[in-house]
């Protein structure tokens, strides 16, 4: 039997067992299933020290380093995300270059405004914003907030409105 083929049996054989294994952890259907993957990728990766023995109690130890790094990085995720300042305006707004020095004190006016209003945002949502603003999806937001999809759509959408009539009331 080949490498590949060997591989494929064991992954047939023993990927319920480990998705199982992930699901027991609080995961979601998708979060275990790529879980699953890594796993078995790094099992793949590491095939030739398993000899002789069932691989089964050598893949649940790689789940459990896998399962443990993913909730670091978690946690490492959320901990940047919070440490994020919301005193760079640029994060939040990019307005049109001023053309001349009444647009760009205009432009600095609405950044301190905005500034102020995230501030003074409830944390839930200025969370929220600071990881939507560093590039995360809401799957991962939800992930790392450990909150549903639902809820960080809904603060998400609190917070623009907060934001938007914030500033268009001012402004």
């Amino acid at each position: 039997m080949t490498r590949d083929e060997t591989f494929a049996v064991i992954f047939r054989d023993c990927y319920g067992v480990i998705w199982r294994y992930f699901k027991s952890k609080g995961l979601s259907d998708i979060d275990a299933r790529d879980l699953t993957e890594d796993t078995f990728q790094l099992f793949y990766e590491r095939m030739d020290r398993q000899r002789g023995r069932h691989p089964l109690p050598y893949i649940r130890s790689i789940a459990r380093s896998v399962v443990v790094n993913w909730a670091r990085r978690a946690r490492a995720i959320k901990r940047s995300a919070l440490e994020t300042s919301v005193e760079d305006p640029e994060l939040f707004f990019d307005p049109a270059a001023p053309e001349d020095r009444e647009d760009e004190a205009a432009a600095e006016q609405r950044r301190a405004l905005l500034r102020q209003r995230m501030n003074a945002l409830p944390k839930d949502l200025q969370e929220c914003v600071r990881l939507r603003v560093m590039g995360l999806k809401y799957k991962e937001i939800a992930k790392v907030l450990r909150v549903s999809v639902d809820v960080v759509e809904s603060r998400l959408r609190d917070a623009k409105k907060l934001l938007g009539l914030s500033i268009g009331d001012e402004s």
